[in-house]
């Protein structure tokens, strides 16, 4: 998975190597909804998120975080990535 693994990268760069290895094992470690999620090449690694979560980016009325994991599976897209962003409590999509 070396789209997640540069994504990740990155995030640790912009957020903190910290929060992002939190993220990391709250997510795929312990199992944990709403901290790290990634699809890649058919491969999935995470844990998705609740059904309520919508992301800070989309209003209120928007799809859900876990909605929009979904249409990433479905449609089987090449990468996607979501990963709890410090301090809010809210989520980071990419793909």
């Amino acid at each position: 998975m070396p789209n997640t693994a540069d994504w990740i990268d990155k995030r640790r760069v912009e957020w903190g190597r910290e929060h992002v290895d939190d993220c990391l094992r709250n997510g795929v470690q312990r199992g944990m909804p709403g901290y790290f999620y990634a699809i890649e090449g058919g491969r999935v690694v995470g844990t998705p998120w609740a059904g309520g979560a919508v992301l800070g980016q989309v209003s209120a009325a928007g799809p859900s975080v876990a909605e929009l994991q979904r249409v990433a599976v479905m449609c089987g897209v090449d990468f996607a990535a979501f990963m709890r962003e410090p301090g809010t409590g809210g989520v980071n999509g990419a793909h």
